[in-house]
């Protein structure tokens, strides 16, 4: 058996040729990134849904957290155009990163990032495509197993949503939207 030591203490060990494990009494200080996933979804679709309904855009594959620890959650969206939506991200069933500030007629306090008349150019809406990051950081404060979902809500009226690709056509462009999830010690 290998061992890596620090002052006469196993910090790693490995049998052979296994996967080395770190050793129990290892302690990480806080904010160090424990692990990262990454998921991307090139799906095209059209969406148009009632005020007040959402749809799933995508959703990240399931992230284990240990602990207390925090989740460092980044998504880059890509839409063609967006009307009376906005995004909603959710960990499982709860809502998270929302915007209190967002609360009236046409807007929604979940919406992370949202418009009521949509946000294209005359130039753009056909053709073009625009990129959106959201980054926050989640703290679910208990150990679990999480599935991260980004979902798109109506508001104020009927609102359309052409995710990963322009209006005109699929064959014009190609959004490639993702998550990543990084596990930050708390």
């Amino acid at each position: 058996m290998a061992s890596f030591k620090i002052n006469g203490k196993n910090f790693v060990t490995q049998n052979g040729t296994g996967e080395p494990t770190i050793s129990s009494n290892v302690e990480f200080p806080a904010g160090i990134i424990l692990k990262t996933q990454h998921t991307r979804n090139s799906s095209q679709a059209y969406h148009s849904i009632a005020d007040g309904s959402e749809v799933e855009l995508f959703s990240a594959d399931a992230f284990t957290v240990n602990g207390s620890n925090k989740v460092l959650v980044n998504i880059q969206i890509y839409v063609g155009l967006m009307n009376n939506m906005g995004f909603v991200i959710k960990r499982d069933s709860t809502v998270i990163g929302n915007n209190p500030y967002a609360s009236n007629t046409y807007l929604h306090p979940e919406w992370i990032f949202g418009s009521d008349n949509g946000y294209y150019t005359n130039t753009m809406d056909d053709y073009g495509m625009l990129g959106v990051s959201i980054t926050f950081l989640d703290e679910p404060n208990l150990a679990g197993t999480y599935t991260y979902r980004c979902f798109n809500r109506a508001k104020g009226s009927t609102g359309s949503v052409y995710y990963n690709r322009p209006v005109y056509s699929t064959g014009y462009g190609v959004g490639v939207s993702s998550f990543t999830l990084m596990e930050i010690k708390a």
